[in-house]
């Protein structure tokens, strides 16, 4: 239900007290948190050595997830931070796939027991694939695990480029979840951030999509794109209703400092104050529950929520394996007791793989505590509790540093006369969040994560 306007105007004013940049703990520790590990790697034989030492076979890891990046694009909206690669020239998919074909195949001869579990296509635009790339990519996988089917598959497709015989490729290889780059449904809104985008290409794709005898279908949306309204948002999001998609990922405008001249070479990119921000925050998500949607958290809406959740590094999941496999430009791979990831660039990504010096711009040897913390956010931002156990861990954890731990608790209790969580200490579960805190999980996370010393925020 659309809240009351006093109810309303309380959780605004907290979504803009609370607006600050923070990870969204998919896994941990974030990236810049990585420490370099000495001795350095300085050929692929001292790379094996590292991932064999840490990892050592990994029998008792029968299964892993994938992860594939596809960078290419063939024109850049200019709200986008991800690491891509904008061309229109189909003829760079082809060595790519290669490369990655070759990565892949450097690992699974270390650990060829290995079964893959779920695959992920992320970019980028995976779609920019052709149909026979898409078939040459899926039956790849499929030949090396001898003809075993994936539990589930992923990919995430920019409307515009979804042709039919690419559906049946998915259906075909087991890649039944459609994850749609929408952003609004606003044309207008689209056009300034170089997306043209009608609604009614986008309701062809889906209703293709949805004649597929399984089919799960999540869309992104963004709030605080350059000439969004309130008014606009409950206009433009209603039509939602029209589709009957399963999910919603929902995420705020990310303003990377990488990405900021384009922003303002190709469009009008006036970004909205926090303020504002927060009222198109508001907004959407009340336009989202009373379409009927639930919020899980960061971001995210279901129709009809899973019994049981898992976070992973693309959001969301109900089946997931303890490691991932990160294959292609930029991708990260996270593995119990080590974490990796691919070079940034497509011609250093190139060498990496062809070259016998080539390796990944960085790793990191995780700590037991460190995979400790992980997994106290996964349950924090799934189950939306932490146990007894786990909060004595974490008393135990910061009470080296007094000071820091009493302004992290006294924040805390804040947030619990907010109504955002309720704080027990003798309970079972010391801290559960309430239905409002589920939009609040990321600054909850932020005030129990060692690394952020910003506790004011």
């Amino acid at each position: 239900m659309i809240l009351e306007d006093n109810q309303a105007i309380q959780l605004r004013n907290l979504l803009e007290k609370y607006h600050h940049p923070l990870p969204r703990y998919s896994y941990f520790p974030t990236l810049k948190h990585w420490k370099e590990a000495e001795p350095q790697p300085k050929n692929k034989d001292d790379w094996r050595n590292v991932i064999t030492s840490c990892l050592g076979n990994l029998s008792g890891q029968p299964t892993i997830d994938l992860y594939i990046h596809i960078p290419f694009c063939e024109q850049l909206c200019t709200f986008c931070g991800c690491n891509i690669v904008v061309t229109r020239d189909h003829q760079l998919a082809n060595p790519y796939l290669e490369d990655i074909k070759k990565e892949f195949q450097f690992y699974f001869s270390m650990f060829p027991e290995i079964k893959i579990k779920t695959i992920y296509l992320g970019g980028g635009t995976p779609n920019f694939l052709s149909a026979s790339e898409l078939t040459s990519l899926f039956s790849f996988f499929k030949e090396a695990f001898h003809g075993s089917s994936i539990s589930f598959g992923t990919i995430e497709i920019d409307p515009r480029y979804m042709e039919e015989e690419k559906i049946e490729v998915c259906q075909k290889y087991g890649i039944n979840n459609f994850s749609i780059g929408v952003q609004d449904f606003n044309l207008e809104v689209l056009k300034n951030v170089n997306r043209n985008q009608p609604f009614e290409l986008l309701e062809q794709t889906i209703l293709r999509i949805k004649q597929l005898k399984q089919s799960y279908i999540s869309i992104d949306l963004i709030y605080g794109l350059p000439g969004q309204t309130v008014k606009s948002i409950q206009e433009s999001f209603k039509k939602i209703n029209d589709l009957q998609v399963d999910a919603v990922n929902l995420y705020p405008l990310a303003m990377a400092t990488w990405i900021k001249g384009h922003q303002q070479a190709y469009s009008n990119f006036k970004m909205a104050n926090p303020k504002e921000l927060a009222d198109l925050h508001l907004t959407a998500h009340q336009v989202l529950i009373s379409a009927g949607f639930s919020a899980v958290g960061m971001g995210y809406y279901h129709r009809s929520p899973p019994a049981h959740l898992r976070r992973n590094i693309t959001g969301f999941t109900s089946d997931k394996s303890s490691s991932l496999l990160g294959l292609g430009v930029g991708a990260i791979s996270l593995f119990p007791g080590l974490a990796w990831q691919n070079q940034r660039i497509l011609e250093q990504y190139r060498q990496q793989i062809q070259n016998e010096k080539g390796m990944p711009i960085k790793f990191h040897v995780t700590t037991n505590e460190e995979a400790r913390f992980e997994h106290i956010f996964e349950t924090l931002i799934c189950n939306k509790f932490i146990t007894l156990e786990n909060w004595r861990f974490i008393e135990s954890f910061f009470k080296i540093n007094p000071a820091s731990w009493d302004m992290r608790l006294s924040k805390l209790t804040e947030m619990k006369s907010e109504g955002l969580i309720i704080l027990n200490f003798n309970n079972h579960k010391p801290l559960e969040v309430t239905p409002s805190g589920i939009l609040f999980l990321k600054n909850i996370c932020g005030l129990l994560d060692p690394n952020n010393e910003q506790t004011s925020n």
